[in-house]
């Protein structure tokens, strides 16, 4: 199945998008924190869909107390602020 909307991602393309592990964010997703907001199902898996802003909302949290990170100031192409 394509992208569901623009401005959502595996939890492993958000995690690279805010530099973080890809388990870290799967944690998040499994938690609660960050809510899925696709299931697709694929015969005994799937795949599950999150929202940008609730991955840069993440991102930036975890960012806290170090240097800002470039991209946190600076929108990227084709992705909704």
């Amino acid at each position: 199945m394509p992208r569901p909307a623009l401005d959502q991602f595996t939890p492993p393309e958000g995690a690279g998008r805010v530099g973080v592990h890809a388990e870290t964010v799967r944690g998040r997703v499994s938690r609660g924190l960050i809510p899925v907001v696709v299931r697709e199902r694929q015969g005994t898996g799937g795949r599950q869909w999150v929202r940008w802003a609730a991955v840069r909302a993440f991102g930036e949290r975890h960012a806290v107390g170090t240097d800002r990170l470039p991209w946190l100031g600076e929108p990227k192409r084709g992705i909704p602020e």
